[in-house]
């Protein structure tokens, strides 16, 4: 039931009725102004006014039709595509595929099949596909909706490229608006093990650690069925996106292990293989527990693999020792057969690689099988802060061992007395072997020199030379960057066993030279750098340098396939007198240590530590110059002081503090006018006394100057002098001693 409304039967407020007849008033203004506009604008239809009107809209009519046939590309509408795809298709009209493609990218090969659910012009289609990065391609048309782009040069690897169609969409209404279509291609990377841990060749490792491989791809399957490892291992496989983890139960310590991932490895969905097996080796560490570092036990070792020492001198060996219970070692001395004992000695020693250190060190001859020659209980001396035992007496010529028992470690080290002193050196095509005799201090004529792994011999001639063809003489393999052969040189019963290493380092094919302008950097600086790069073959360089800015080893990062990402990068080619140069910008850099390198293809050819810190230039400069380089003891060194300004103004009136190594010379200087003054330092000579191990004729005064004055940066500067103690120098030599003398003679030289 609805209720009426009541109202008071009272007469309108003042108010009310002003708002309504302003209302009133506004209204009819619109319609007055409406009556207006709609008769100014019949007006305009008007034979006389309607003329131009549509001979400007025929005329924008000829030009949207002419924008779609304009010939060339400098099109004035060319903001639009020619190539005009009806609204019905505008979502999906095109796909793009690869020819040769599986789950891991498409093959460099590959060619790209277009399709078309609308027919379309192939002429319009060509001229409106772009490949990016930008690559020449042929077009074929196979039907009216399939095309075919062919590639006219194989893709690079790892890179994405895209193919871009470029159309436009004819809406209902009409108008026409831009419509890009695009695909992206991934190419193959060669499907490989990227990293491992822990790394290959390396020592010291823990027993409990787990045995990492990083592929290139992550859809690695059957991973344990193509995973060896020996010694044999048990343990358990995890898989970790890219990464495959063996978790071993049992690693023994001190023990070499050898891992082999099969190159049929296999990929899901792809027939892609590994080029060759991948090899891992590793040492673990010989204690459980194990830190480096952290290991306080007494220690020593004679350092040197292989040592040689004349039948005239008492053997000196230099030594490392730490944490010894007494200033005194014990030792044994055996001596083997001959140099056929002695050279298979070393052989199952080194047979071990040279990463392999506890497995070297450890690996003992059997002494139960030797002549015991002698024990002794030596002192170990310091010189120089370098150790050394000295054994007592002379040995004859022979081979020999010698045992150290420390905390029932026992180490051994091999050396050999003889008369020839022998001087080897092998470069890439041709060797020389020099025998001299140490006795006769002279060359040794018709000394047989035999290659242990080749066989091959030759005498010297008649000033001790021999050479060899290095390709031929030497048995070196592959796989490892250094190797170790032998040579047995023989002379009248006299035989010597001399190491020969050959190393495969590429850098040294190269004579190279690399500078940057200067050590120090501001974060936001620029690097300017020349360098110097030539064959010793003396053939020409094909390919650029590559010179990089890199982190230090604590801090590089790596990109998705391991490799170092440099900070700054520049390729350059190699002028034909073999020189290159450029620049690198810094972008705002963590201050700290980095390196320049680089590198020719994967070679690393030079190396330069910069340093990089946020620094004020000082405001000006002190330079000292000494008036003599040289002077002898006794003379007053001077140094010649100028400031300036870097622009060369001189900075008059200047205090500066001064100190020199003649700690009684100190003090203040003021600089003139000119910016220059002058200090004088005595020299003072060093005394020499039977209690110094060690004494110069030559010293060093140096001079250093700080200014007193509060800078911006600090501004100093050093110079030096050399001093001679005397003008007469004598040089001392101690004769061989006679094998049981109580005396020596020794041979004074005096020169002035």
């Amino acid at each position: 039931m609805l209720k009426k409304a009541q109202f008071k039967n009272e007469p309108a407020s003042d108010d009310f009725r002003y708002a309504l007849k302003s209302k009133i008033l506004e209204k009819r203004q619109q319609k007055k102004h409406m009556l207006n506009f709609v008769k100014g604008f019949s007006s305009l239809f008007t034979v006389r006014r309607l003329s131009p009107v549509l001979a400007v809209l025929v005329i924008f009519a000829l030009l949207v039709t002419a924008s779609h046939y304009w010939p060339g590309q400098d099109s004035p509408f060319s903001e639009f595509s020619r190539l005009i795809i009806s609204p019905a298709y505008a979502q999906d009209n095109f796909t793009v595929e690869a020819t040769v493609s599986d789950s891991i990218g498409v093959e460099s090969d590959t060619a790209f099949v277009i399709k078309s659910k609308e027919v379309v012009d192939s002429e319009l289609l060509e001229e409106n596909i772009q490949i990016k990065p930008e690559l020449e391609f042929s077009f074929k048309k196979v039907n009216d909706h399939e095309f075919k782009i062919i590639p006219s040069e194989p893709l690079q690897p790892r890179v994405v490229y895209s193919v871009v169609i470029s159309a436009s969409i004819m809406a209902e209404s009409g108008l026409t608006f831009e419509q890009d279509y695009s695909w992206a291609f991934q190419t193959k990377d060669q499907f490989k093990i990227i990293g491992s841990l822990p790394r290959d060749k390396s020592s010291g490792v823990p027993l409990d650690t787990g045995i990492e491989f990083t592929f290139s791809h992550d859809n690695v399957e059957e991973f344990a069925k193509h995973f060896t490892i020996e010694p044999k291992v048990d343990g358990s496989f995890e898989k970790h996106k890219r990464t495959w983890v063996f978790v071993p139960k049992n690693l023994m310590p001190g023990t070499i292990y050898r891992i082999i991932v099969d190159k049929e490895l296999p990929l899901s969905e792809s027939d892609e293989k590994m080029v060759k097996d991948y090899t891992l080796q590793f040492e673990t560490s010989p204690l459980v527990n194990y830190k480096r570092g952290s290991n306080n036990k007494p220690y020593f070792m004679i350092i040197g693999d292989y040592l040689e020492f004349s039948p005239t001198r008492e053997p000196a060996f230099k030594v490392y020792e730490r944490n010894l219970l007494d200033s005194k070692i014990k030792l044994n001395v055996y001596s083997l057969a001959n140099d056929t004992a002695y050279l298979e000695a070393l052989k199952s020693r080194y047979d071990y690689p040279a990463w392999a250190s506890y497995n070297r060190e450890s690996s003992l001859v059997d002494t139960n099988t030797l002549s015991h020659i002698t024990d002794y209980e030596l002192e170990v001396r310091e010189v120089n802060y370098n150790k050394f035992i000295v054994f007592p007496e002379v040995y004859e010529p022979g081979f020999y061992v010698i045992e150290s028992t420390v905390q029932d470690v026992k180490r051994q080290t091999f050396f050999s007395v003889s008369e020839l002193a022998v001087f080897s050196m092998v470069s890439t095509s041709e060797s020389l072997v020099w025998v001299n005799s140490i006795v006769d201090k002279g060359s040794v004529q018709n000394a047989e020199v035999k290659i242990i792994s080749s066989g091959i011999t030759k005498s010297t001639d008649g000033q001790g030379i021999t050479k060899f063809n290095t390709d031929t003489a030497f048995v070196f393999s592959e796989e490892d960057r250094y190797e170790t052969d032998y040579l047995r040189v023989r002379k009248d019963g006299d035989v010597t066993i001399v190491p020969v290493s050959f190393s495969k380092q590429e850098q040294k094919e190269y004579w190279k030279y690399f500078y940057t302008d200067r050590n120090l950097f501001q974060p936001d600086d620029t690097i300017k750098f020349w360098g110097f790069v030539k064959p010793k073959d003396s053939k020409g360089i094909d390919e650029k340098v590559t010179v990089a800015l890199r982190q230090n080893s604590y801090a590089r990062y790596y990109n998705y396939y391991n490799e170092e990402i440099s900070l700054a990068e520049q390729e350059l080619e190699v002028s034909p007198d073999f020189v290159y140069s450029g620049e690198l910008k810094l972008e705002k850099l963590v201050p700290g240590y980095y390196y320049v390198d680089v590198r020719l293809g994967d070679e690393i050819l030079s190396t330069k530590y910069i340093n990089i810190q946020t620094y004020d230039k000082p405001a000006y400069q002190i330079k000292v110059e000494p008036e003599n380089k040289v002077i002898w003891s006794g003379e007053t060194a001077v140094f010649d002081v100028n400031a300036e300004f870097f622009e060369g103004t001189p900075v008059s009136d200047l205090v500066l503090d001064y100190s020199s190594s003649n700690k009684s010379v100190k003090g203040e200087v003021e600089v003139d006018l000119a910016g220059e003054a002058r200090i004088e330092v005595p020299s003072v000579a060093t005394k020499c006394t039977l209690e110094k191990t060690y004494c110069s004729n030559m010293q060093t005064v140096y001079l250093n100057l700080n200014s007193t004055q509060p800078e911006v940066a600090q501004i100093n500067q050093t110079a030096y002098v050399y001093t001679y103690n005397s003008r007469v120098y004598t040089k001392m030599e101690v004769a061989p001693k006679e094998k049981n003398s109580l005396t020596a003679k020794i041979k004074a030289t005096v020169k002035k």
